[in-house]
């Protein structure tokens, strides 16, 4: 079988990593084949899923196909930096890489590298669960002005992502930002962007976000969003670390109306414990804040609500210089309410030197696979895409860019659930006698793509903790592809059909 390397080290989630290694013991017949395409949560939960439901029934053979060269999506790439306890959940997912039944297949694109109708036939069922690879614009024609940036590229920014490693972030001479949204990644950003260097430098931020970070001369963040209070769509954590745990901070209302709510937002505040506890949160800390001394010459987190992007005015070297907000109003029923711009001469006008975006993701089609560009999403009943016989979906692709990590286990468990009922009826029905995952390497060998399979990815995280270990951190992320490839250019790639004898 492949080289499988086990790293020590891998935390508090031993036992749960280790479970997942063993999900999926032999039963009589040929294995089914699987291919799950997106190595993030959706992926990972539907994989597990998919070993669990096929557990003495019959054989499964799953490939997991990633364009990235490493694993883990969005809990790599999306998680706050300053956030490791989320990150715990990557020695689970770790655990299922090292299962015997599951080959990983990194640095290989559908699209690009392989189609999707490729792989459909080569597999006996297919799940995308690849993600939201795009952003939602605030469709402005000012609102591509030099530095700015939507959340998701600035993210990936900070978390090393391979495809925004040079996105032109320089804070050395910005002393406003404006972050734009009222949801979690929204005030990660402005998190980082306030945190001292110092809190920084102990976690595994990207080695070129933490220099600019060291530069920065930010003194105010300004987070604005469309609607009230009662309608911000982040969590209670969230909002207590922001204001209570960033010792560098003086968290601030600008309009103290602001934190009214109307009997409309009552409504809706009452089947929502969550915000209701937000709003509180938030109530609480604009009164001690006002009241407080110890808050003079920190930074400033300054919220505002019901506004609404109107216009990015440039300096004369294009960079943005000013935000404006139209004020909004919301109208409608509890749980209808839309946002209406009033245009009434009532602007707020920002100084912004950086503006982060944070208003949504959305996905891309594939070539090949239906898409409803309106919700962003892959048409499917309970998973299973409309009008294809092998053809499942999970995740952001199947519901829409929305939820937490753990919101893709449901998911998980309907798709898995269909594909399951699928593979019980149809299994090798290519009549070839390979699995998928031979069939797939003989391709990309043919085409001559740098897989990296995981033994590849141990030897890169196992340099990464060792690059962190040396500096006081728990990872010193690598964060070019190049550089990827070239720490795991010693392992052993692809799986043979040889291999693929012994089960």
């Amino acid at each position: 079988m492949l080289s499988r390397l086990r790293i020590s080290g891998r935390g508090g989630s031993g036992r749960l990593w280790r479970a997942f290694s063993t999900v999926g013991s032999k039963s009589t017949g040929h294995p089914a084949s699987v291919c799950v395409v997106g190595a993030g949560p959706a992926g990972f939960y539907t994989a597990e899923s998919l070993l669990r439901m096929a557990n003495g029934r019959f054989n499964l053979k799953l490939s997991i196909v990633e364009r990235l060269a490493v694993p883990f999506g969005l809990v790599r790439f999306g998680v706050a930096p300053d956030h490791p306890e989320v990150k715990y959940v990557e020695n689970v997912f770790q655990g299922l890489l090292e299962n015997p039944s599951v080959d990983f297949f990194g640095n290989v694109a559908v699209g690009r590298d392989v189609t999707v109708p490729e792989l459909m036939q080569m597999y006996d069922a297919v799940v995308l669960a690849c993600g939201a690879e795009s952003n939602r614009d605030l469709g402005l024609p000012s609102e591509h002005l030099q530095n700015i940036f939507s959340a998701r590229d600035f993210v990936g920014w900070y978390n090393a992502h391979p495809d925004f490693t040079n996105l032109p972030v320089d804070l050395s001479r910005i002393t406003d930002a404006v972050v734009i949204g009222n949801g979690n990644v929204a005030l990660d950003v402005a998190r980082i962007l306030m945190r001292n260097y110092e809190e920084l430098a102990k976690t595994d931020i990207s080695n070129h976000a933490l220099s600019t970070l060291k530069r920065s001369m930010i003194r105010r963040v300004h987070v604005v969003g469309r609607r009230g209070l009662a309608q911000a769509a982040w969590t209670a954590k969230e909002v207590r670390e922001i204001l209570h745990a960033v010792s560098s901070v003086a968290p601030i209302v600008a309009d103290e109306n602001d934190l009214n709510v109307s009997s409309v937002d009552e409504q809706e505040l009452q089947s929502n414990r969550s915000r209701r506890r937000c709003v509180h949160i938030m109530k609480d800390a604009y009164s001690k804040g006002r009241a407080s001394e110890e808050l003079a010459g920190r930074k400033e987190l300054v919220f505002h609500f019901r506004r609404a992007p109107v216009e990015f005015l440039p300096d004369d070297h294009g960079n943005v210089m000013r935000a404006d907000f139209l004020r909004t109003v919301l109208e409608g029923d509890a749980g209808r309410q839309r946002v209406v711009g009033l245009d009434d001469g009532d602007r707020l006008k920002l100084p912004a030197q950086l503006v982060v975006k944070s208003v949504g993701y959305k996905s891309v089609p594939l070539d090949g696979v239906p898409f409803d560009p309106k919700g962003s999403t892959v048409p499917n009943d309970r998973g299973k895409v409309a009008g294809e016989e092998r053809l499942f979906v999970s995740g952001w692709l199947k519901r829409g860019p929305s939820g937490i990590i753990a919101t893709n286990k449901w998911d998980a468990e309907e798709t898995s659930s269909m594909a399951i009922s699928h593979l019980s009826k149809v299994r090798d029905t290519s009549g070839t006698g390979l699995l998928g995952n031979v069939r797939l390497s003989e391709l990309l060998r043919k085409r001559s793509v740098k897989a990296v399979a995981l033994s590849g990815w141990n030897l890169i995280d196992a340099e990464e903790r060792k690059r962190g270990s040396e500096q006081d951190r728990p990872r010193s992320k690598i964060s070019s592809t190049e550089a990827l490839l070239k720490h795991a250019a010693s392992a052993e790639i692809l799986p043979t059909a040889e291999e693929n004898s012994e089960l």
